[in-house]
């Protein structure tokens, strides 16, 4: 028997590599007149010096802060970083006076008897003025065809701090989405660390590279060039990474006789069933993924065939909601807006909303009715977390022995009974007061005003009964019933003044080992966060995630609970030992609900 070759040879390949040196004296020159030695003028002679980077020492066992050593400040002898030859780097940059740092991607395409293989290294190089050694660091991924057995594999490849991390996945396309379609194919010269953040050295330059012979190639080399001119044009439509990607789908679909509609990509990616459920259903995609969601005949098969993007995780909820014969009588072109749940098969369903009672006849040819009539197709977008909060409503007041039902048959209708059965829960719940003490020093930190260009955005920390429910009001979401969800910290963001109800209403926890987390942030109506607001919501988080990592940092509340009926009150504090709030020897169960 021959012996198989595996020797891989090079198809393509290219180097971008790029070399820095910032040069500085070797001493730095003092103030002359030591009676104008103040603040000012040591910001002033500081200000263009490079400051080597802070030595962290800390038991890696300890929670403890950790300590810093400052090495020193370094003057510069040029305005800007340099860009030189390999040969110069090479002569200088072992000159302890010299910042210098290299960067080099290098792209690969080769083969050998079984595999294509696409390699893209990323390779820096440094090392900061003061220092003697370099620090070295990798970021590589590996796009593997396997043209024997018909499968790909995707594999990240990181060093840093002297360790190397390796993962490997097979036929999973989500990492298109995640990590090819962010490659920009691009070497983004780093900055010499060290050099003041604002200082004009250290401005950061990107070198795009043309890998689009690469492609062509690759194309060729995987069998896809013998098809029509018209299916190569379908395939080399985007940015470079977006063209590799579709590479990888087309070349996967082809070898493994799946059958698609014309535009699959966002199923593929985000449903891909695995090839035994495919071959259980004849290689059809879409049938395949609809079975696996229980979502069974002509119309959802229909449905996706005309619609290249549709929610499928928000389909299964409206047919749990409403049975597979009413949510066919919702107009296609209204469902398909629907896009309140992150859409994918890894998105567990008991995460998702579940539906708290039964919805009769008549209540489910109002939301029918509601769906069809509704003009706002954002409002559509996020009307199932309306429809969730509602409906939870109605089984709170159930429990106070108020029985109501979904009347409403057109949007605003619905705003309205959301309003009143809000303010009915409100009005059977004022016999209990209930008020949050957070520590001074939280709030002192947190409520501090974010600025986002030249706009104010005022923060407050919700502490009682009365701030809940007025949110809520605001908001037309049911903050309100998270009164006594007493482990969820209720934020509200308020655009330009204190009292604007352009705001962002922000939910956050720490899980039992005490980490911090951002659950859920909603703007009116349960809408999700975008352009501005999404900044906004990420400075929140940092600064939040701030303060708590900040050694002996108190974040949990002192909650008080006043009874006007019986005048007892009732004091409940955070217990580390339990995870939760206790008054005695009460243990308070902790709920995680949506707005």
């Amino acid at each position: 028997m021959a012996k198989k070759n595996t020797s891989w040879v090079n198809i393509f390949k290219v180097v971008d590599e790029k070399f820095q040196l910032l040069g500085h004296y070797d001493y730095n020159e003092l103030l002359e007149n030591k009676t104008d030695f103040n603040d000012d003028l040591v910001i002033e002679n500081y200000s263009n010096k490079t400051v080597t980077p802070y030595i962290k020492k800390s038991n890696s066992n300890s929670f403890g802060p950790i300590k810093h050593v400052e090495m020193g400040y370094f003057t510069p002898k040029h305005n800007n970083v340099l860009h030189v030859e390999e040969k110069e780097w090479l002569d200088k940059s072992t000159n302890i006076f010299y910042s210098a740092l290299v960067d080099r991607v290098t792209i690969v395409l080769e083969k050998n008897e079984d595999k294509i293989k696409v390699s893209i290294f990323n390779f820096t190089k440094s090392r900061v003025v003061g220092y003697r050694y370099f620090k070295k660091e990798s970021n590589d991924i590996h796009i593997t065809f396997n043209i024997k057995t018909n499968n790909f594999y995707i594999t990240t490849s990181t060093f840093s701090n002297r360790r190397r991390h390796t993962f490997t996945s097979k036929n999973d396309f989500s990492k298109i989405d995640t990590r090819i379609k962010s490659l920009k194919f691009q070497n983004n010269l780093s900055v010499l660390k060290g050099v003041q953040l604002n200082s004009s050295l250290n401005k950061r330059k990107i070198n795009t590279i043309n890998v689009t012979p690469l492609l062509t190639a690759l194309y060729d080399e995987l069998g896809l060039g013998n098809t029509t001119n018209s299916f190569k044009k379908n395939i080399f439509v985007g940015d470079q990474s977006e063209i590799l990607g579709n590479i990888i789908m087309e070349w996967f679909v082809k070898v493994r006789g799946i059958k698609v509609p014309n535009d699959y990509k966002y199923y593929l990616i985000n449903h891909y069933p695995g090839i035994k459920i495919l071959k259980k259903n004849n290689m059809n995609l879409l049938q395949s993924i609809l079975k696996e969601n229980g979502l069974n005949g002509k119309f959802y098969n229909r449905l996706l065939n005309l619609n290249p993007k549709c929610n499928i995780t928000d389909l299964t909820h409206l047919r749990d909601y409403l049975g597979d014969d009413n949510i066919k009588q919702i107009k296609p072109n209204i469902l398909i807006k629907s896009n309140n749940f992150t859409d994918n098969k890894w998105v567990s369903y008991a995460k998702t909303l579940k539906l708290e009672g039964e919805l009769n006849k008549h209540e489910k040819k109002n939301i029918i009715n509601i769906y069809n009539t509704s003009l706002d197709c954002d409002r559509i977008k996020w009307f199932i977390n309306e429809l969730y909060d509602h409906i939870s409503m109605r089984e709170k007041l159930k429990s106070y022995g108020v029985v109501k039902k979904i009347k409403a048959k057109t949007i605003l209708d619905f705003e309205q009974e959301h309003i009143e059965w809000a303010s009915l829960i409100n009005q059977l719940e004022r016999n209990k007061e209930v008020s949050y003490i957070y520590p001074s020093k939280f709030l002192e930190h947190i409520e501090k005003p974010i600025i986002v260009d030249d706009t104010k955005y005022f923060v407050k920390v919700l502490d009682n009964d009365f701030e809940y429910f007025n949110e809520g009001q605001i908001q037309h979401h049911c903050v309100r019933t998270y009164l006594d969800r007493y482990d969820s910290i209720i934020i509200s963001v308020r655009k330009d003044y204190p009292s604007n109800t352009n705001r962002m209403t922000c939910e956050f926890k720490m899980n039992n080992i005490g980490e911090p987390k951002l659950v859920q942030a909603r703007m009116k109506y349960n809408a999700i966060p975008d352009n501005e607001w999404e900044i906004v919501k990420k400075l929140l988080r940092k600064e939040f995630l701030d303060y708590v990592c900040k050694p002996k940092s108190e974040v949990m509340p002192t909650i008080n609970i006043y009874d006007k009926i019986t005048n007892e009150r009732k004091i409940l504090k955070y217990s580390k030992e339990y995870a939760g709030f206790v008054s005695g020897e009460e243990i308070h169960e902790l709920i995680d609900l949506p707005f």
